[in-house]
């Protein structure tokens, strides 16, 4: 019967009871550390590969920033050869202007037409050709660096 009693005393008895509760809230606790362990390390991982991925990403838009820069300074450095050869055609011009006016004055002394001078015909389209160009490379000039 003692050990009965014993059995029964240990059973009921507040201290265990007590203990017993006390465990019970202190693995919860532990539960609930480890759930929210586990969440941030989540967390954490899904955020370095963020990072990651966003710094592939800027990488990716410096080097693109880097070309673009670059390739729009070469733009540049023709567009001023073309201006410069664009003058050049200009001065020409001005040349082939003064021949046009020495070649109808001397045609309409002689009583000949332009078509019978050699090569007159060439020169005609070069000059057309000359002004046409020039023309579009200054249009274009003006829209792109104004």
């Amino acid at each position: 019967m003692n050990t009965q009693k014993s059995v029964y005393n240990r059973l009921f008895s507040k201290e265990e009871k007590t203990n017993l509760e006390s465990q019970k809230i202190e693995l919860g606790l532990v539960d609930d550390l480890n759930a929210q362990k586990s969440k941030a390390q989540d967390l954490i991982k899904s955020i370095n590969s963020g990072i990651d991925d966003a710094g592939g990403e800027e990488l990716k838009l410096y080097k693109l920033q880097t070309e673009l820069e670059e390739t729009k300074k070469r733009v540049e450095k023709k567009y001023d050869k073309l201006l410069r050869e664009s003058k050049s055609a200009d001065k020409l011009k001005r040349e082939m202007d003064t021949t046009s006016e020495k070649i109808e004055k001397a045609v309409k002394e002689l009583g000949l037409n332009v078509s019978d001078i050699k090569n007159y015909k060439e020169w005609d389209k070069s000059y057309t050709r000359l002004i046409t160009i020039t023309n579009e490379i200054e249009d274009r000039y003006d829209e792109k660096y104004g």
